[in-house]
């Protein structure tokens, strides 16, 4: 990584950070160097944590133009036996639920929809609508 880019990311990465991050990651580099080991192993956990930051921001405005979580708020004993369905049928609990959601509302919609539900619009990261199959939305696992 260039010397520019990797204080770039380095900068990034302690703007993301709260002030007693900011404090251990000090003490840190502080440490290591005193010990002879140089500052890279410290400098790469600040660089980690400005690209994980910088992917949240990301996600955040793509995802509000794309999904809309549908969740329920349910007593634990709904949701484990939600889990053990899941489990039994080898998939996460996210996809099962999607799944369930999609074969109630083809039953409520009385509908011959294919398996993966009925097409929707999917907004794009340029924020153009392209309609595609749900098969190919990349929404679960």
């Amino acid at each position: 990584m260039a010397k520019a880019r990797k204080i770039e990311a380095m900068q990034r990465g302690l703007q993301a950070m709260t002030p007693g991050e900011r404090k251990a990651v000090a003490a840190a580099i502080r440490a290591t160097a005193a010990a002879g080991l140089g500052t890279w192993p410290v400098s790469n956990i600040v660089i980690a944590r400005g690209r994980a930051a910088r992917k949240k921001q990301t996600d955040k405005r793509g995802d509000a133009k794309r999904r809309v979580l549908v969740g329920a708020r349910l007593p634990r004993c709904i949701a484990d036996r939600c889990s053990a369905a899941a489990a039994a049928a080898d998939q996460s609990l996210y996809a099962w639920t999607r799944s369930a959601i999609l074969a109630a509302l083809d039953a409520a919609e009385n509908t011959d929809y294919p398996k993966m539900g009925k097409p929707s619009v999917m907004y794009t990261q340029t924020g153009s609508n392209t309609v595609v199959d749900d098969e190919h939305l990349p929404i679960w696992d």
